[in-house]
């Protein structure tokens, strides 16, 4: 065919009896296919030879073994590389987690402050995770904190009458055959203050608590204008004069009408233990952007510095003898709070000025 002017190449089997496997530098001696080519030779038009060329080719064990230099180079090139990685992955992400597992060592141990940033994270996952490790552990610490502290106070208010109580029920069983009548009479009074007292006392913790775990409503919504006339009309009496500054905002707030008439009533009561007989409370509301601003101003003689800072913690008070138990105010942030809010004391010139911020209701 080749000698009629074609080109050909043809691709054949060895035979039936291939040859022993030949050493791997050996020219593709192993292989059974053989690859034949034929070239005519041209002179002018006229065909006078061709040139028949027949190699085997190499297979995929002898193409490998003639690069085993480089393959070698590479193979240690890409151990170097998972050396390196492995080295780099150690010191970036193996180094900030130890000292992540020692500051949660240091905590579970009750240091205070153990978990903080850790200053050199190494990546950008390792300082997320890091800080917030170390927000949740000063929320758990925080929370630890106000349980003691809360346990400390419960502890301290329950003392108090159940002390008084303890003392009246041994005097009337030791003496009280002895007793005139209005003795008698005067213990068994401190007895039902005092059970009075502790009943209040249960009382308010239960809200309390409802407050602090209270999540907000999804869809509830008050009439501010509405609720500030009803807290003036039920605080209407002759120890506390209320009164609703007009107009009153039309606006409703993210937040149940009972919700708000208890915070309110909080506030109130709050003016009138405080306020002395006959001041005068103020409730006005506006609304501010995405929320409703409410505030409540009285007359009375104020706040004192001192105490402050100190009006919204729970048990806090100073009107213990008159029956107050210092969670009114804690109760009302509280509740607050749990519907997106704010309750704050501000400065006054005269009397006591508490601002209420609550979120507007989204319209249906």
């Amino acid at each position: 065919r080749a000698l009629t002017g074609e080109f050909v190449s043809v691709m054949r089997w060895r035979g039936s009896n291939p040859p022993s496997a030949p050493p791997l530098d050996s020219i593709s001696r192993g292989t059974r296919i053989r690859v034949f080519v034929a070239v005519p030779i041209l002179h002018g038009e006229r065909v006078i030879g061709s040139v028949l060329l027949a190699r085997t080719p190499g297979n995929i064990r002898q193409a490998l073994y003639g690069k085993r230099r480089e393959l070698a180079q590479g193979a240690l090139a890409l151990l170097a590389a998972i050396v390196a990685i492995a080295l780099l992955a150690s010191f970036a992400i193996g180094r900030p987690v130890r000292a992540l597992r020692e500051q949660a060592r240091r905590a579970a141990r009750g240091e205070q402050g153990a978990v903080t940033p850790l200053r050199h994270p190494g990546t950008r996952e390792i300082a997320e995770l890091s800080e917030t490790v170390a927000e949740m552990a000063q929320t758990l610490e925080r929370r630890a904190n106000y349980i003691a502290d809360f346990a400390a106070h419960v502890s301290h208010e329950f003392k108090t009458p159940l002390t008084a109580m303890q003392g009246a029920v041994e005097m009337l069983r030791e003496h009280g055959a002895g007793m005139s009548a209005d003795e008698r009479t005067r213990f068994l009074d401190i007895l039902e203050r005092d059970t009075r007292r502790l009943a209040q006392l249960v009382r308010r913790l239960l809200e309390l608590a409802r407050a602090d775990m209270a999540p907000a409503a999804a869809r509830e919504s008050a009439d501010v204008g509405a609720a500030l006339r009803a807290a003036a009309a039920r605080y209407e009496e002759p120890r506390l004069v209320s009164a609703v500054q007009e107009p009153a905002p039309a606006v409703k707030a993210a937040i149940a009408a009972d919700t708000l008439e208890s915070i309110l009533g909080s506030l109130l009561d709050n003016v009138r233990a405080h306020a002395g007989t006959g001041a005068t409370a103020r409730l006005s509301g506006a609304p501010a952007g995405a929320e409703v601003e409410i505030v409540v101003h009285d007359d009375g003689p104020g706040i004192s510095p001192g105490n402050q800072a100190r009006v919204f913690e729970p048990f806090f008070t100073t009107a213990r003898a008159q029956g107050g138990t210092g969670l009114g105010l804690s109760i009302a942030r509280s509740l607050t709070r749990a519907h997106g809010g704010d309750l704050e004391l501000l400065p006054a010139g005269r009397g006591a000025l508490f601002r209420l911020r609550l979120p507007l209701a989204v319209p249906a």
